[in-house]
């Protein structure tokens, strides 16, 4: 069965989002740059992953949070063996806190700006959530 959003529903469905799903830091400053220009558009959602790590960065326009403070030039990035780089299942995971992060935005409920998943491990760690009443 599909879930099937109402009118009624109280949700914010005039905004559009920009999610950031690539391998290049210098893209992703681009894509966020470009975002910001972007009249309509009110949430970025920024997947960084290696083969079992997660890290989900989100921005919204209505908050005081620095993306740029999360960027680093992509000579900085780990480096990993070309077979560990990703894994699908990890992948489908950022895939679905992606769309956690949208669906919490528009339900107007408070997000993590920025949190990593260690699927090696099992432990997340938040680094900064949205204060409450934002």
């Amino acid at each position: 069965k599909f879930c099937k959003f109402e009118k009624n529903d109280n949700l914010d469905m005039d905004t559009t989002v920009v999610f950031s799903c690539v391998d290049s830091m210098k893209a992703r400053q681009d894509i966020f740059e470009a975002y910001l220009e972007l009249e309509n558009c009110k949430i970025f959602i920024d997947a960084r992953m290696t083969s079992n790590l997660v890290r989900m960065i989100t921005h919204q326009k209505n908050e005081d949070f620095d993306y740029m403070n999360t960027w680093f030039p992509d000579n900085e990035a780990s480096e990993e063996p070309c077979t560990a780089k990703a894994t699908c299942y990890t992948a489908t995971i950022a895939a679905a806190l992606m769309m956690n992060q949208l669906i919490l935005h528009t339900r107007g409920m408070p997000i993590y700006n920025d949190f990593t998943v260690n699927l090696l491990t099992m432990e997340t760690q938040i680094c900064r959530q949205q204060p409450t009443g934002t």
